[in-house]
């Protein structure tokens, strides 16, 4: 399962939905759904799966807009914060707390930096695509090397 997450007309917040559209087209065979965040349906949607994918647009201090970052969930709560009205990582605390966790749980990063009104994706993110998708294709696939940092290209 993969869970885009993110606003189409908030700038590069849209990555997550971009990436879930390319997924798509490409056949992924998996389940590909499109949230702008909130922790109920999330949790309800990754509750049965063995894997579950999370995108998203990350924001850190000194951006590098288009840096992919393959994440545990753990990492959260140091790492990265994400561009929504929520915490992602309080999501996953109240699906352990309410015993609806997938089997395994991956984050995939976008780092950005435009959050304005509008549609289309910074030049850096739309580059950033094809290595995000790869990353989830990785986790899914459970290949090697399917966490840690990925640059773009």
């Amino acid at each position: 399962m993969v869970i885009a997450l993110g606003d189409e007309f908030r700038g590069d917040d849209g990555v997550g939905p971009a990436v879930a559209r390319a997924l798509h087209r490409a056949g992924l065979p998996a389940r590909i759904l499109v949230s702008y965040g909130d922790p109920v349906e999330l949790i309800d949607w990754w509750r049965d799966a063995r894997v579950a994918v999370i995108v998203d647009a990350v924001m850190r201090p000194d951006p590098r807009p288009g840096r992919v970052h393959v994440l545990d969930p753990s990492d959260l709560q140091v790492t990265v914060a994400g561009t929504h009205g929520f915490d992602v990582g309080a999501a996953i605390a109240l699906g352990r707390a309410l015993d609806r966790m997938p089997d395994r749980l991956v984050i995939v990063g976008v780092e950005i930096a435009d959050l304005g009104p509008g549609r289309g994706l910074s030049r850096a993110v739309t580059a950033a695509a094809p290595g995000v998708a790869r990353a989830v294709v990785d986790v899914i696939s459970g290949e090697p090397g399917s966490a840690g940092d990925h640059s773009a290209p």
